[in-house]
């Protein structure tokens, strides 16, 4: 069991420019437990991820993992029990390869070569890595490193995970994949998830949830009983999950509904039977003609990551698109999808092997074109901000 009593933690403490991250929380996690912990930006659920893990220790109070008093000199004990997924993949990743970074922490368990063995390719199955098993971490999507990250904590069997937004960055049937492999480890080997997220569906059926506000603990309770608190929850700047929404305005509607609707199931098989409005197809065109308002095209882009290499894959076959100047446009796509890959060769960071991009109908791989002034005109934000 993890338990904390009046914990607290602030940065830079005893000094005059510390910053209060957590105050007075009382709590416990029980092994075997599915705990999600939720709250908006700067509520402290990441440093409270950071004290159950031993990378950062409380600064009043008194935290418990398995009956080990959490210090610095007790945080070896507390890591091979509490295993912690960063927010960020490179923040954890060290090896070179996919798979000499999942076998890395059962390699420093002392564990047996065949044990090593069989947990990576456990991992490696649960989570679908075959396909960039021995790949460069260096060329892989954000998404690809989430999974190895995870992959790699996974491989020590602690007795405590913590998911710290794991799901950010890999697309939904993954994402789905994750959270199916928690309940199957769970139901399995016993271990405890502590899952940090904003995506309130994620939760509907864990044991129980952990709402944070402003360093405090706001409520806790089952699914059932916190986004019961639609209003609250509200009123610091979470939501409910969709359906549950969905439920509540048919509810205040009239309809006869066992609030709160935690799953679409739920909602189906409460809903009066009744006949749905035809919905007419909305017809929509394959491409975009380029006109004088275009500001950007594509055309037949090809790219293709180490080509002429064991490890070359490819990254668009084919792209074809137009943009007007004055759109707003959603680029929509899993992981390796080509989004990333897209982005940067409208940039000018990578050149494909055949096709053209214009901007305002000039070929930006033209040998006379000023690739400086495109980047004075085009703006990108990464999607790992230390990287610009």
């Amino acid at each position: 069991m993890i338990s904390l009593e009046q914990v607290g933690f602030a940065y830079n403490a005893g000094r005059s420019d510390a910053i209060v991250a957590l105050q007075n929380l009382n709590l416990t996690f029980q092994k075997g437990e599915l705990v999600a912990l939720l709250g908006h930006n700067g509520s402290g659920k990441s440093t409270l991820a950071k004290l159950l893990a031993a990378v950062h220790f409380a600064t009043s109070g008194n935290l418990r993992v398995n009956g080990i008093h959490a210090t610095e000199t007790t945080a070896y004990d507390i890591r091979r029990d509490v295993g912690l997924v960063f927010q960020r993949p490179d923040d954890q990743l060290i090896a070179g390869r996919v798979i000499d970074d999942i076998a890395f922490g059962p390699e420093n368990l002392g564990l047996p070569r065949d044990e090593i063995e069989l947990r990576a390719q456990t991992v490696i199955d649960a989570l679908d890595l075959h396909d960039i098993r021995d790949a460069s971490i260096s060329t892989l999507s954000g998404g690809e490193r989430q999974r190895v990250a995870i992959a790699g904590v996974l491989a020590m069997q602690p007795s405590y995970v913590i998911l710290d937004e794991p799901t950010t960055m890999i697309a939904p049937p993954q994402a789905r994949q994750l959270l199916a492999l928690v309940h199957r480890l769970r139901q399995q080997l016993g271990i405890g998830f502590i899952h940090i997220t904003h995506f309130m569906h994620e939760v509907v059926d864990f044991d129980r949830i952990i709402v944070m506000h402003e360093g405090h603990l706001l409520m806790q309770g089952t699914p059932h009983e916190v986004f019961n608190r639609h209003a609250e929850l509200h009123a610091v700047g979470l939501d409910v999950p969709l359906v549950t929404q969905i439920g509540s305005k048919l509810h205040a509607k009239g309809f006869t509904l066992d609030t709160p609707i935690l799953t679409a199931q739920q909602l189906a098989q409460q809903l009066p039977a009744s006949s749905a409005p035809v919905v007419q197809p909305i017809s929509t065109p394959t491409s975009t003609p380029v006109t004088s308002d275009t500001f950007i095209s594509c055309e037949n882009v090809h790219f293709t990551y180490l080509k002429d290499t064991p490890m070359q894959s490819s990254g668009l076959r084919g792209a074809t698109c137009t943009i007007r100047r004055g759109d707003i446009v959603a680029l929509l796509g899993g992981t390796q999808a080509g989004k990333s890959t897209l982005i940067e060769c409208i940039l000018g960071l990578r050149k494909p092997e055949t096709g053209t991009v214009r901007i305002d109908g000039k070929d930006i791989y033209a040998p006379n074109y000023d690739i400086g002034a495109l980047r004075d005109r085009i703006g990108v934000v990464f999607q790992q901000p230390e990287t610009q």
